[in-house]
């Protein structure tokens, strides 16, 4: 078996790229791997990009990992003990009890089957991402649902294609720019009035 990138242990020189700016927030509407083709494919609705560029209610991003040679998925269990902050805590109080009690819980490893399974709903929101490339490409996000269910994912394939719902090919390099016009955007709107 020859060597694959994988996000484990990235090879020297090969430095991760942020896709917060372009997949946070967005929501997993679709994952399905065919595992003949070798393909695993992510659709994202990431709705602030599609109102800023003007795309259609029902446009979607597809990521497209190809020769997939990696897929795992991890979830985070809460711990049982439960959380609960103090009466008059101060904000840092309550930031270090929040802390003190996230420290507790544990990754759980989870069949690639069972999370496609989970994720079939269209519950669950980017929160992070990232992107590698190199000998391969190796993608990585951090997804959570509004009843606390978080996932650690990582993919790793030959190649990552980018298109659009209407097919277009976009690439991820163009993805990343639509996320960083939108934001330049919201950096440079005007305070509302009080």
């Amino acid at each position: 078996m020859t060597p694959h990138l994988d996000w484990t242990s990235l090879p020297h020189g090969v430095d991760s790229i942020s896709l917060w700016g372009c997949l946070h927030d967005g929501r997993i509407v679709a994952i399905a791997s065919d595992r003949l083709a070798r393909t695993l494919t992510i659709d994202v609705d990431v709705f602030y990009i599609r109102e800023h560029h003007g795309l259609p209610d029902s446009y979607r991003f597809r990521l497209a990992i190809h020769g997939v040679t990696a897929a795992r998925a991890a979830r985070y269990v809460a711990w049982p003990g439960g959380y609960a902050a103090s009466a008059g805590a101060s904000r840092d109080e309550e930031a270090r009890a929040i802390a003190d009690y996230q420290a507790k819980w544990r990754e759980e490893s989870v069949t690639w089957d069972d999370f496609e399974r989970v994720t079939s709903n269209g519950d669950h929101e980017i929160l992070e991402a990232s992107f590698a490339r190199g000998e391969g490409v190796a993608v990585r996000f951090y997804c959570a649902t509004n009843e606390g269910n978080a996932h650690d994912v990582v993919v790793c394939g030959e190649r990552l294609s980018v298109t659009g719902s209407d097919g277009a090919e976009i690439g991820v390099e163009q993805l990343i720019a639509m996320g960083e016009a939108y934001w330049d955007a919201f950096a440079a709107r005007t305070p509302a009035k009080q």
